[in-house]
C-alpha cells in the first residue's frame, strides 16, 4: 500500500470536525456520546486520529447535526466528568441517588440541623489591640521613671 494514500486516509479531530460540520471543542466533548462512532486508529505526537473512511461511513445516510445536538444534549444532562460507558453509568446512578426521595429519618435530619444553624451563636472573643504610642506620658500623664 502506498504510504502518501494511507497518511491521507488518517485524520485529526479538527478535520473530523470539519466534516461532521462542527468545530472541534463540540465533536471532543462530544465523541463519547455519539453511537456507534469509530474509535481513533492512533495518536500523532498530541493529535487523536481517526480514519477517514470510517468517519465517513458512519455519517453516511445519518442526520449529523441531529445527532450531535442530541450527543450535546445527553452530555449536558449527565454531566462532563471521566468518559467512556463507566462514566455514563456512574453519572446516571449519581443523578438517581441525589435525586431520590428523602427518608423520615433523613427529613428529620436535615430539620434538626437547620434548626441548630438557626439558633447556635458563634462565642465571640474580643481582643484590644493598645499600641505603645498610647502609654506616652503626655496622653495618659504618667511618668515613665
Amino acid at each position: 500500500m502506498d504510504p502518501l494514500k494511507q497518511l491521507s486516509d488518517q485524520i485529526n479531530s479538527s478535520q473530523v470536525a470539519e466534516l461532521l460540520g462542527t468545530n472541534r471543542g463540540m465533536f471532543n466533548s462530544t465523541r463519547m456520546y455519539l453511537d456507534g462512532f469509530p474509535a481513533s486508529i492512533g495518536k500523532d505526537r498530541k493529535a487523536v486520529l481517526y480514519s477517514r473512511r470510517a468517519v465517513k461511513k458512519w455519517m453516511q445516510g445519518k442526520d449529523v447535526k441531529k445527532l450531535i445536538n442530541a450527543a450535546k444534549n445527553k452530555r449536558n444532562k449527565l454531566g462532563e466528568t471521566g468518559s467512556g460507558e463507566q462514566s455514563l453509568a456512574f453519572n446516571a446512578a449519581a443523578a438517581q441517588f441525589l435525586t431520590r426521595p428523602l427518608t423520615k429519618k433523613q427529613r428529620e435530619q436535615q430539620a434538626f440541623k437547620r434548626l441548630v444553624a438557626r439558633n447556635a451563636k458563634a462565642k465571640t472573643t474580643r481582643i484590644t489591640l493598645i499600641p505603645d504610642w498610647t502609654l506616652d506620658e503626655r496622653i495618659t500623664g504618667r511618668n515613665r521613671s
